[in-house]
């Protein structure tokens, strides 16, 4: 799994790893171009899937997220939250993608686990932390649009 910028972005895609989670300052400058419209978005996530990756999962925030799979596209939308602490996020969804793709989760599911703990660590006030507890509620709570 790979979430960095500049070079180590750069040759890290080179190893072809299984997921790469930039966000989209990372993927405009990894792509040279300023990307706005979703569409556009899409097409840089394709970018980095032809390239041998498995999964590209653009994180946006409190915007959620889109992921571009092998053959599954969509936009993960997260429950509005009081936010006490979103440092980290990025992190704690990277693990959650971690722990879901071990498992062997589908996809999906993967992808709300994943954003579930994003949003967990930014309801914590201490930074890097995810509560366990929340996680299933959290999860219901996302929801996923296919794009296609």
């Amino acid at each position: 799994l790979l979430d960095t910028s500049g070079k180590p972005l750069v040759e890290g895609l080179k190893g072809c790893p299984e997921l790469v989670k930039p966000n989209l300052e990372e993927l405009q400058e990894l792509l040279g171009k300023n990307l706005e419209k979703e569409d556009e978005l899409a097409r840089g996530l394709k970018e980095i899937v032809n390239s041998g990756t498995q999964i590209a999962c653009l994180s946006l925030g409190k915007d959620g997220a889109l992921v571009f799979g092998k053959e599954k596209y969509f936009k993960i939308r997260v429950p509005r939250i009081r936010v006490e602490n979103p440092v980290g996020s990025g992190d704690a969804m990277l693990a959650g993608w971690a722990y879901g793709l071990l498992k062997g989760f589908e996809l999906e599911k993967a992808a709300i686990f994943a954003s579930a703990c994003g949003v967990s660590n930014a309801l914590q006030k201490k930074t890097g932390k995810v509560d366990p507890s929340q996680l299933e509620e959290i999860s219901r709570k996302v929801k996923l649009e296919s794009k296609g």
